[in-house]
């Protein structure tokens, strides 16, 4: 994605033409990478909570249940 500097923050002086700068990724860079902070902090709040781990396997086979439902009813 491209990035185009805002032009509020640019200075304002008319002898100056102004020139948009327009910055392009590297290549072999990955934009937007997971942090690797965050997930690990999303692993450890699960294992602190059970009662969270338990409530989401019970809609997990709430939905496969009505997922069966609903692939055997044909209206696939």
């Amino acid at each position: 994605m491209l990035k185009i500097p805002n032009r509020r923050k640019m200075p304002v002086s008319e002898q100056q033409p102004r020139i948009i700068k327009i910055e392009r990724p590297t290549t072999g860079r990955i934009l937007g990478p997971l942090k690797m902070p965050s997930v690990q902090q999303q692993t450890f709040l699960t294992k602190n909570n059970p009662k969270i781990s338990e409530d989401l396997a019970s809609r997990l086979e709430t939905l496969q249940r009505r997922i069966q439902e609903w692939k055997s009813s044909g209206q696939v």
